[in-house]
């Protein structure tokens, strides 16, 4: 098993008081604009946890699949069901278990995810959530600025890294907030920062 997978599971009700500790509405506000003008349609919540985030957009009208690998975290999350949140255990980059709408997903989001994706992983877990993705849809990926942890590996992200993993994935850069967004939960050194992407434009190809 993934270390990080493993150190979730066994650590799943710890994670689950911790995230629900916290607002959704707090932690996404630096995209709130953008979920505003999206229409309502199917999301993809990748690395769901304890369903925090999952809710939130059912909560709004969209149909949202939840994707959570950590065994005993999804089962927490799960328990708690919602008429618009169908859950999956599976991971990336394949996410071979989780059922895709015909269209694909009109949003996908990566909350806390992308700095435990290992570099050489990168590229194909893109690939796929652009397989995933609906021609007008939107991926918003959030990620955590800081020192890694031995218990649940980290490892460093670059956004133009990460935009030129998503451009060679047919992908481009819509917004990215580079504010460094303090932690909500006070940790020192940690911030986070948020990008979102679309597909490339026939135009700009």
């Amino acid at each position: 098993m993934d270390p990080v997978v493993k150190h979730y599971h066994e650590h799943a009700a710890h994670y689950q008081r911790v995230y629900d500790s916290v607002s959704a509405d707090a932690v996404h506000a630096n995209w709130l604009t953008l979920l505003h003008h999206l229409p309502i349609g199917h999301a993809l919540d990748v690395g769901a946890g304890s369903g925090r985030d999952a809710r939130w957009l059912a909560e709004r009208g969209w149909h949202v699949t939840a994707v959570e690998p950590a065994k005993d975290l999804f089962e927490l999350a799960a328990a708690v069901p919602h008429k618009n949140i169908q859950w999956f255990q599976d991971e990336l980059p394949s996410l071979s278990k989780t059922q895709v709408p015909k269209r694909g997903f009109d949003l996908i989001l990566l909350c806390a995810v992308w700095m435990h994706i290992k570099p050489e992983q990168r590229s194909p877990t893109m690939q796929r959530l652009t397989e995933l993705l609906s021609d007008s849809g939107v991926i918003v990926i959030i990620w955590r600025q800081g020192p890694s942890e031995s218990e649940r590996p980290m490892y460093p992200v670059n956004a133009d890294e990460l935009a030129q993993i998503a451009f060679q994935a047919g992908l481009t850069v819509t917004s990215w907030d580079g504010r460094n967004t303090p932690d909500l939960l006070g940790r020192e050194g940690l911030h986070w920062q948020t990008v979102s992407l679309r597909r490339q434009s026939k135009a700009g190809l």
